[in-house]
């Protein structure tokens, strides 16, 4: 039956779904009572069957499972579960939750008597008691099955508030989704720029920097170019100068040369106009006036030579100074290159500088915007998450409220039709109950009740179900609505969320793309700016150049101009001695015939008084011994090569002197002309002094060697061989007679030899002291001495038997500190100088006084080590200087050797041998009489100023060092390629006082004033 199936799909449903929101109260069914249409069915007494069965027809069973409302409860029941499934059912579910269907109330009981039996039936049954159950024709009537009553929940159930939840989270879901792609376009766009501000920076401060090392070029050729400018405007000046010099010496050689010619015919005119008939007159006034024309001759090609060699020399030296001029220049500019190229630099840097600050501040405000843009998606994801919120609340709310709406209006409807179909039973029950019929006339009625029944509930159950339609259908719209607002608010979030990431791009590709242009302004604006740097520079530096080159050019001009005055001042002079011969040679005839008539002897006393009466031959004198005196003193002593030395160095003095004389009391020399044969004359002088005392230390060493050093006769024979020598040497070299001033000399030698006694050092000759105990008051046990403290070490022997030891020194305040070592083997006799550093001493307190006495501290050092190692100073026959390293005593062996001198001979007179010599000396030791040079290695100059500096050299000794290297003519720069022996020993024999060896004279070393400056 369609009832039953409709029935059987609700219970199913309901159980199926077990919906909570169906409360217990719902679910009871009630018991028949007295009152329930099944207690009235069996009060009908016989027609109870026919209404039995109306009431299962109606829709109830024999086991009392339905109430008297059959189909039009079923019909309901579709109703209620058509709205339950839109109330509590989310999309897409299969199973939708019954509505319970509600049991009408119970039909009233009724008062209807027991219809009679007809006779020739049985007697029908006793009335059964009230409340019990009803049976007929073999039917017991079913106790009434109320079913449940409609009841709706007052909030969604869980599968409707899953419903809105699940579209709330599609909804929440989608914003979501739509937020996290705007943020993620947004950080990409920014990461994006990023990238390109980063790349752009680098590209830019690349650009700038090949840009700067190109500007920087430029100006270094632009730099190249003014040079090379500087150095050819100095080349060719300097070419200028050399062809000007060139010419003026042709003209004034020429001049010269016409002068030349002149004299040599007045002195051949002269020559043969003597008329004197005395042969020996008239030859000496012959040779007069030849010698004279000859002097004549050769002074004018003197003059006309040395003019040359002037004008060549200033030629070259101007042409020199115009090359060093413009190679100064060409510096000059170049030094301009640095500068500028800081300039391009700091401009490079400048941009650099921008650039960094663009790009910082380029990607901070990516940054930013990237997390403003961020910020703003977050807050409108929350606003439209909230906003779904709201809505799904407000949909749950208004859901719970129709519902519930429906519910009741179901309610009050199936409560209509439950009253209506159970005041139809009643009333035919009723009626049933007051006419009793028999069976046939029951089952007729109930037929007719039946039919009547159902189509009363037909009608019933189509206006439930139209009214549950009509509610079901206006929930599914508000549904709809629901879904519809979600869909509106999600789709105007996404649209947002896209706009705002749409902005933020385009917000974030602005700033990118303005800090790019602001870099690329940036770079441009430097290099614009170098560039024009660049232009000025080329600028300056020709401004430079034409501010140099008038001072080139005016000193070609006053070159050139110097040269035609010295032209002129030659051609003046070469007149002079030409037109001055023809006197000259008068008054040398006429004193050549008056020697000629005189006696040897009295020559010779003319020639002592024109000597002692000269002004030129007294103030000659007089500065010749004072530069031999001055030399003397200088070295300390007088050593065979310091006389040889002082007689050169005297005799140049002593015939500049005299010629410079001469011609400053000619009143005819005027200006430069007052040099004139000054430098012959100190050349003459020179080698005349210096054959004077070469022979005066030979035949002293010959006398020496005769067993002769102490005799007075033998010492004055040699002093006036000496003069003699020197005297003719000096006449042949000036064409003088070779006897002329022979007296002189001879009377001045002497008087020389005693006033040379005066000068300190100047005992040669004399026996050196004899030995014995120090003459000084050396205490080698003594802590303190004056300012000095010493500390000297433990005596130790080495394998050999040398016996060695240290004295550390230092002056008081710390303001000093040196120490040596000395060793002594008494095997061999041996004393070795072995170590002294005194660098850290200053020089002016290299000094101990002794008794009042002082004595330079490297020699108190090694007298008081002689005493600490009880070294027998008179027996004393070797003294080994060991690995010299001392610069100088280096320097003057590499020179010495070098120059031709054996290293043997060289190294007797070595600062290292000198001061050992003199303090060996003064503890009362013999002389030296042999050095020889063992070891040693070649090594550059510089190596060893390293040795001696190290890294980190004290300024004072650098500045000795120079000094040392001044007095050898070398610097730090030839050092480097300047090779040296270092590192080597010598060896020094030693003659004990008193002895003596036959032909071996004892050399004198004796310190000199600088030999203690780089101990």
């Amino acid at each position: 039956m369609a009832g039953q199936s409709d029935t059987r799909e609700v219970r199913q449903a309901d159980d199926r779904d077990a919906d909570p929101l169906t409360t217990a109260a719902a679910r009871e069914q009630p018991v028949a009572g007295p009152d329930s249409p099944d207690a009235a069915v069996a009060a009908a007494g016989p027609g109870n069957a026919a209404l039995s069965r109306l009431y299962t027809d109606a829709g109830g069973s024999a086991s009392g499972d339905r109430g008297a409302l059959g189909p039009g409860v079923l019909n309901l029941n579709a109703g209620n579960a058509a709205l339950a499934r839109l109330l509590g059912t989310s999309a897409g579910s299969e199973a939708a939750p019954s509505v319970p269907v509600p049991t009408p109330a119970p039909l009233p009981a009724t008062s209807v008597a027991p219809m009679p039996q007809p006779a020739a039936t049985a007697a029908p049954p006793a009335a059964a008691p009230a409340g019990s159950p009803v049976t007929g024709a073999g039917v017991q009537a079913p106790p009434a099955a109320a079913g449940p009553a409609l009841a709706l929940p007052a909030a969604p159930t869980p599968h409707q508030q899953d419903a809105t939840d699940a579209a709330l989270t599609e909804a929440v879901t989608t914003v979501g989704a739509g937020a996290a792609a705007a943020r993620t376009g947004v950080q990409d766009a920014a990461s994006a720029q990023d990238t390109q501000v980063t790349a752009a920076a680098e590209e830019h401060r690349t650009g700038l920097a090949a840009w700067q090392q190109g500007a920087v070029t430029t100006a270094a050729g632009v730099v190249q170019d003014r040079q090379a400018q500087a150095v050819a405007a100095g080349q060719q000046r300097a070419a200028q100068a050399r062809d000007a010099a060139a010419a003026t010496v042709a003209r004034a050689q020429a001049g010269a040369d016409g002068q030349a010619a002149a004299a040599q015919e007045i002195g051949a005119a002269k020559a043969a106009g003597v008329t004197e008939t005395d042969q020996s007159v008239r030859d000496a006034q012959t040779a007069v006036a030849r010698n004279l024309s000859g002097d004549a001759v050769t002074k004018i090609s003197q003059g006309a030579q040395d003019a040359a060699a002037g004008m060549r020399g200033q030629g070259e030296e101007v042409a020199g100074a115009l090359e060093s001029m413009g190679t100064q220049l060409s510096a000059d500019l170049g030094g301009h290159l640095d500068p500028v190229a800081s300039v391009l630099g700091e401009d490079a840097g400048r941009g650099a500088t921008a650039i960094d600050q663009t790009t910082a501040q380029g990607r901070g405000a990516l940054a930013q915007q990237r997390d403003d843009t961020v910020a703003a998606i977050d807050g409108t994801e929350t606003e439209a998450v909230g906003a779904l919120q709201r809505d799904a609340g407000n949909a749950s709310a208004a859901l719970v409220e129709q519902g519930q709406q429906a519910a009741d209006d179901l309610r009050r409807g199936a409560d209509a039709a439950t009253a209506e179909l159970t005041a139809q039973v009643n009333g035919l029950v009723a009626q049933f109950a007051a006419a009793p019929a028999d069976e046939a006339a029951a089952g007729e009625f109930g037929d007719a009740a039946s039919q009547e029944l159902s189509a009363t509930v037909d009608q019933l159950d189509a206006g439930v179900r139209n009214r549950a339609g009509d509610l079901a259908g206006g929930l599914a719209g508000m549904r709809s609505q629901v879904a519809e607002a979600f869909t509106t608010t999600t789709g105007t979030a996404t649209s947002g969320l896209d706009q705002q990431a749409d902005g933020g791009g385009a917000a974030l590709g602005q700033i990118g793309g303005g800090a790019r242009d602001t870099m690329a302004s940036a770079a441009d604006a430097t290099r614009a700016s170098g560039d024009a740097t660049v232009t000025q520079f080329g600028d300056v530096l020709d401004a430079h150049l034409g501010t140099a080159l008038p001072g080139l050019d005016e000193l070609l001009g006053q070159h050139q101009g110097s040269l035609e005055d010295q032209v002129a001042e030659l051609g003046t002079a070469t007149a002079s001695v030409t037109n001055s011969l023809t006197a000259n040679i008068d008054a040398g005839q006429a004193r050549a015939a008056e020697r000629a008539k005189r006696s040897w002897l009295s020559n010779q006393f003319h020639d002592l008084w024109d000597s002692i009466t000269s002004p030129e031959f007294l103030v000659g004198l007089l500065v010749g011994l004072a530069v031999a005196a001055i030399i003397i003193v200088s070295a300390g002593t007088a050593t065979p090569f310091v006389i040889v030395a002082a007689g050169v160095a005297a005799g140049a003095a002593a015939g500049a002197a005299g010629t410079l004389t001469k011609n400053i009391r000619d009143p005819n020399k005027h200006g430069w002309q007052v040099f004139d044969g000054v430098l012959d004359s100190a050349l003459i002088g020179g080698l005349v002094g210096g054959v004077g005392a070469a022979a005066f230390v030979f035949g002293t060493a010959f006398l020496g060697g005769l067993g002769l050093a102490g005799s007075v006769v033998g010492g004055f024979a040699v002093l006036e061989l000496s003069a003699v020598v020197a005297n003719t040497i000096g006449n042949l070299l000036t064409g003088q007679p070779w006897d002329k001033n022979l007296l002189t000399a001879l009377l001045l030698a002497p008087l020389l030899a005693r006033l040379a006694k005066f000068i300190p050092g100047l005992k040669t000759g004399e026996p050196p002291p004899e030995g014995g105990e120090p003459p000084l008051n050396i205490d080698p046990t003594a802590a303190q001495v004056g300012e000095w403290t010493f500390k000297p070490s433990e005596v130790t022997t080495e394998p050999d038997g040398t016996r060695v030891a240290t004295i550390d020194a230092e002056l008081s305040g710390h303001r000093g500190f040196g120490h040596a070592t000395r060793g002594y083997n008494p095997q061999t006799g041996e004393f070795k100088a072995i170590q002294i550093d005194l660098n850290q001493v200053p020089k002016e307190a290299r000094v101990v006084q002794v008794d009042g006495q002082p004595v330079p501290l490297s020699e108190y050092l090694t007298m008081r080590l002689m005493r600490m190692l009880e070294v027998p100073v008179a027996e004393l026959r070797t003294v080994r200087v060991v690995e010299v390293e001392h610069l100088r005593s280096v320097l003057e062996l590499e020179q010495q050797v070098r120059s031709g001198v054996p290293a043997d001979e060289a190294a007797r007179d070595l600062p290292v041998v000198r001061y050992n010599q003199a303090a060996l000396g003064k503890a009362g030791g013999g002389q030296a009489i042999r050095a020889h040079v063992e070891g040693g290695q070649r090594m550059p100059l510089a190596d060893l100023l390293a040795k001696w500096e190290g890294e980190a050299p004290d300024p004072a000794m650098v500045v000795d060092h120079d000094a040392t290297l001044r007095k050898f003519g070398l610097t730090r720069g030839t050092a480097a390629t300047y090779e040296v022996r270092s590192g080597f020993d010598v060896e020094v024999t030693i003659e004990p006082p008193g002895q003596g060896t036959p032909g071996q004279q004892p050399f004198v070393p004796v310190p000199r004033s600088d030999d203690h400056d780089d101990d």
